[in-house]
């Protein structure tokens, strides 16, 4: 269960979200967003496979880990480092400017 910091953290980003949803951005400003976004997400992706994947192995080498332990981190492992690998890519076409929002 999410601790109290962890909670107001989640509760605080879906608030920024829902004001940011109601908020109308220039397009410049946006697509300077879009591609700064894009290069935390291209900079993240690895950073949190590697952790990821540390944190699994460490948890199936531990003293005392079952079969079913070590089966349970092969499948997190393989379902979320695809995911990862798509948020690097989505970050690499950001910064691309595909997402770019045109004045109309």
């Amino acid at each position: 269960m999410l601790g109290l910091y962890e909670g107001a953290v989640g509760m605080g980003i879906a608030a920024v979200c829902a004001v940011l949803n109601f908020v109308t951005i220039p397009a410049n400003i946006s697509n300077l967003i879009k591609k700064a976004l894009g290069v935390c997400w291209i900079l993240l992706a690895p950073y949190a496979a590697v952790a990821f994947v540390q944190a699994g192995l460490a948890k199936m080498n531990a003293k005392g880990a079952t079969s079913a332990v070590n089966t349970q981190w092969v499948i997190l492992i393989s379902i979320f480092l695809p995911i990862m690998v798509g948020l690097a890519i989505h970050g690499w076409y950001s910064v691309k400017g595909e997402y770019d929002t045109t004045e109309e």
